[in-house]
């Protein structure tokens, strides 16, 4: 695309939630003939689709292994290791995080969804409100994504963890 058209087509795609539709523009724009400023945009607009992506596919993830294991030795995360064989990282974690966004937590899949958090900040979510029971953890979801301002990883992960003490001091007490 010339410039002008690549700076429109852009436009047009940050406008869009993150989906189909803005990765479909974005992918017509060449970073290069865009100007700087434009540039920053454009990999701003990259992350908030790629955060989108990472919710679609804890959706996937849930699909293949289940809302919840059905038996002891939770076979499905076999399913699961075996279909990402060669994309490294963890079964087990990404099965409890997809299982946690598309449960307690799916205030934080719809954040993500959104492209509002990363995928970070979701695992993060997660591994805080572990030791939490599903309506303690939904809750401390909902007060730590609240709107806030971004926020670095550590400043989050601070955050999550004021919000399990004060959802449950007696199990956060526990857990440390």
């Amino acid at each position: 695309l010339p410039p002008r058209c690549a700076s429109l087509v852009l436009g047009r795609a940050v406008e869009l939630p993150p989906g189909p539709q803005a990765l479909r523009l974005l992918a017509a724009v060449d970073p290069d003939s865009l100007e700087e400023g434009d540039r920053v945009e454009l990999l701003l607009a990259w992350e908030r689709c790629a955060r989108w992506v990472e919710a679609q596919r804890a959706r996937a993830v849930v699909a293949v292994a289940g809302p919840r294991p059905v038996d002891r030795d939770d076979f499905a995360r076999e399913l699961v290791r075996v279909a990402l064989v060669d994309c490294g990282g963890s079964a087990r974690a990404d099965v409890d995080l997809a299982r946690a966004l598309c449960g307690p937590l799916a205030v934080a899949r719809a954040a993500l969804e959104r492209g509002e958090i990363s995928y970070t900040h979701a695992r993060i979510l997660s591994e805080e409100t572990l030791p939490l029971d599903e309506t303690a953890a939904a809750g401390v979801a909902q007060a730590v994504l609240g709107g806030g301002p971004r926020r670095s990883p550590a400043e989050f992960r601070r955050a999550v963890r004021r919000a399990v003490i004060a959802a449950d001091p007696v199990r956060a007490e526990l857990a440390a």
